[in-house]
């Protein structure tokens, strides 16, 4: 059981796998830059705000999916220690 609450409590600190794909994302494109600006802004195309609002929601979802996993470990870190605590009484 104490083995678990370490691992729950090295997810609760630490930050996960959703914001390294978050930050890397803006990083990918930089790479595909010159098409990619090709695509988006050709002859007065829309396609840049089609492309920054799927962003952004999926961005939005990601976030979000993450502090409520961070919440869920910071819950499961709560039952263990209160689990612990009546074990050593």
């Amino acid at each position: 059981m104490q083995l678990i609450y370490y691992q729950i409590a090295k997810e609760k600190n630490g930050s996960g796998i959703i914001p390294i794909f978050v930050t890397t994302i803006p990083w990918l494109l930089f790479l595909f830059a010159n098409p990619l600006e090709n695509f988006l802004f050709h002859n007065g195309s829309s396609n840049w705000m089609i492309f920054a609002l799927i962003y952004l929601i999926l961005l939005s979802i990601s976030l979000i999916l993450h502090f409520k996993e961070k919440a869920w470990a910071v819950v499961h870190a709560e039952i263990i220690q209160d689990i612990l605590s009546q074990r050593n009484e």
